[in-house]
């Protein structure tokens, strides 16, 4: 047996479809998370559960016929705006090899490549591009174009809509990341994603999404 087939038997990591027979306990879930994407018009929910649980794997099992989804992973997220640039540059990205979709997404992530090009050198992007090591100096977070972003990921996701139908847009990996950051991103998303027949699921730290809740009802016993 080769060396790479015997890693793949002891490493720990998320179950794909093609493995369903090892799939257990979760039947449940999938169904409940399935049924959210066929039956709500639109809405933002979480799949909340300490590290290593399983949410991954949920969401690798989910699908619906007829519903077209995608998966990012955002880790530029400094500020509500590098969230929101984050979000369209990775969206963006990843329905380039979408033949109806690749010529607005193509544009839209040259777009954001240009407004967080250069500052101090070298390429504020890291997490963008995806490689490290371009420059040892400190990046200072440049001024973003909040409102024109805004406006590209409202028109991107009305095309989604109009070319594919009902859109989910699954976030996953944010139980890796700090508190701050996560009710930083969930804020964020929460502000930008309400849209008709656009549904977001996202893996949350149950610590936190606890914690986001009671911060919730708190909020609106205050007002």
């Amino acid at each position: 047996m080769r060396l790479a087939e015997v890693i793949s038997y002891i490493v720990d990591k998320p179950l794909e479809p093609v493995s369903e027979n090892l799939l257990v306990n979760r039947t449940t879930e999938i169904r409940n998370l399935n049924n959210i994407i066929k039956h709500h018009p639109m809405g933002i929910f979480g799949v909340a559960g300490e590290t290593g649980i399983g949410k991954t794997t949920v969401l690798n099992f989910i699908g619906c016929d007829n519903v077209f989804s995608r998966r990012i992973t955002l880790t530029f997220r400094e500020s509500v705006e590098s969230i929101l640039y984050d979000l369209l540059y990775n969206l963006s990205k990843n329905l380039e090899s979408d033949e109806k979709l690749s010529k607005q997404a193509q544009k839209i992530k040259e777009w954001v490549a240009e407004e967080v090009s250069t500052v101090k050198g070298f390429s504020l992007g890291i997490s963008l591009y995806g490689s490290a090591g371009v420059g040892t100096q400190k990046a200072q977070t440049p001024r973003f174009n909040f409102f024109v972003a805004k406006e590209k990921l409202m028109d991107l996701i009305k095309e989604i809509v109009t070319v594919k139908g009902k859109f989910v847009l699954f976030i996953d990996e944010l139980d890796k990341e700090s508190k701050d950051d996560v009710l930083k991103i969930v804020d964020t998303l929460k502000n930008e994603l309400v849209f008709e027949n656009v549904i977001l699921i996202m893996t949350l730290p149950y610590s936190i999404y606890r914690e986001y809740k009671q911060e919730t009802w708190k909020m609106s016993l205050r007002t």
